[in-house]
């Protein structure tokens, strides 16, 4: 019988399948339903500026909703990211983590971060309530602060590491000092929806042997890992989604610059930006394509997977030494010869250079809220994200939510004010009161509507 704890930060629409003598304390689901929960928001919404207190409200409203979905990702994202926005050492997205100073790639700086920030106070006392030994189970980098946390409130001795990362990263772990005297495990449990996120149970697979017969299940693959899948599985596939960094009909190049051959299959993609040799209006027009098919996913940065060799699909790569990353995921290069060589290589050797959370003015954001505007992706690299979703009824934008005369758009983030006698009206064609609108005189609902439209709330113009 194993005590399993899941440590935050962790996709939250999933939860992991455990044996039926060992007993659960997730501690990510217990830390995304505290920051989230209305009594936080309230309270949080009272310490931001007005201007983003609206924001606040709207993901409370969005969280209240009965169904989840994506409206319902974006504005956890939206409540994790504002909690910790004056945190000393760590800032959230919904489905990252960014150190302030550093890089989850350095355990130093882990360690440093972990002991400055107080986001996951109450999580850690109640692991430290255990008492006896847990399985902390350490799938992601983004697990890192909150498990050195934990280990020092439960003791060293006490904790058993466990979960991927945790197996790949066995060495280095077992050396950083706050960590001395873990014991590990190579057992790592299975996920699958958890029960917000799918209406009957749903397996997760990240990686073909995660695959169990009999069972319904989604998936986020590697090119090459979709053709490892066994054939017999896709007939319980519910579905799928396949990371590229290049898309040319039915071959697909993945992050390693390998080309695989996806006949027969249709996922939904999620494009890689910034590949060596890969120029951003290639990138560009790929993703349109896609938007076009309904296959777009979202957009990510592209990163060299540490250990590869220097070159990527015939483009040769200047790789970067960065000192002190004894926890590398990824290896940082410049393309060698290229004219931009040594700003790249300036860049590149920074901790957190390529990262999730780049500035407003990079190709990257300037084409993902181009994209945005055209179509739903992704909220986040969710697992429940994956499986196929029905056709939203009505022209209503499910992200987009009315809350203090105002209507607010969780998707593109914009937001704009109303006459009070406008939001009843609405109200009503946000729940489905296709007609809402038809009552208004013309000349303002002709106004109105096109407001709705510019700011995403609103599929078409009334």
């Amino acid at each position: 019988m194993r005590l399993v704890v899941v440590p935050p930060l962790f996709d939250l629409t999933l939860t992991p399948v455990i044996e039926a003598d060992d007993r659960l304390i997730d501690l990510n689901a217990h830390f995304v339903h505290r920051l989230t929960a209305p009594d936080a928001l309230r309270q949080l919404a009272e310490r931001v500026p007005a201007d983003e207190a609206v924001f606040v409200h709207a993901a409370a409203a969005a969280l209240g909703r009965e169904r989840a979905g994506f409206g319902t990702l974006r504005a956890a994202g939206l409540a994790l990211r504002f909690a910790a926005a004056n945190d000393p050492s760590l800032r959230l997205a919904g489905d990252d983590v960014e150190l302030v100073d550093g890089s989850t790639e350095s355990s130093t700086q882990v360690v440093a971060a972990a002991a400055r920030t107080r986001l996951f106070d109450p999580e850690i006392a109640l692991a430290a309530t255990a008492g006896q030994v847990i399985h902390l189970v350490l799938e992601t980098d983004q697990q890192l602060p909150a498990v050195v946390g934990i280990v020092a409130a439960v003791g060293a001795g006490n904790v058993v590491l466990c979960g991927r990362f945790a197996t790949e990263h066995r060495a280095a772990l077992g050396a950083v000092e706050a960590l001395r005297g873990v014991r590990f495990d190579e057992w790592a449990p299975r996920w699958r929806l958890a029960d917000d996120w799918a209406p009957r149970p749903i397996r997760w697979v990240k990686r073909p042997g995660d695959w169990t017969p009999g069972e319904e299940w989604v998936g986020w693959l590697a090119p090459r890992d979709v053709l490892a899948v066994p054939a017999e599985a896709w007939a319980s596939c519910v579905g799928l989604t396949v990371t590229a960094a290049q898309v040319h009909g039915d071959d697909f190049v993945d992050v390693h610059g390998d080309t695989v051959d996806l006949s027969g299959f249709t996922p939904s993609i999620e494009l890689l930006v910034g590949a060596p040799g890969v120029s951003a209006e290639e990138t560009r027009e790929t993703a349109i394509r896609l938007v076009e098919s309904g296959r777009l996913a979202g957009l990510s940065p592209f990163r060299l997977p540490a250990g590869a060799p220097p070159v990527w699909a015939g483009t040769a790569l200047d790789l970067l030494d960065v000192s002190g990353h004894d926890l590398p995921r990824w290896s940082r290069f410049a393309v060698a010869e290229a004219p931009l060589a040594e700003l790249n290589a300036e860049l590149a050797s920074r901790a957190d250079y390529p990262g999730r959370f780049a500035a407003e003015a990079t190709p990257l954001a300037e084409l993902n809220a181009e994209l945005a505007s055209r179509t739903d992706l992704y909220p986040g690299r969710f697992a429940a994200c994956c499986l196929s979703r029905p056709d939203e009824p009505g022209d209503w934008d499910p992200s987009a939510v009315v809350v203090d005369s105002s209507v607010v758009n969780l998707r593109t983030g914009r937001a704009f004010r109303v006459h009070p006698k406008l939001a009843p009206v609405l109200e009503r064609l946000a729940n489905g009161d296709a007609h809402a609108l038809t009552r208004l005189p013309e000349a303002g609902r002709v106004k109105l509507a096109d407001q709705l439209v510019r700011s995403g709330a609103l599929r078409r113009s009334a």
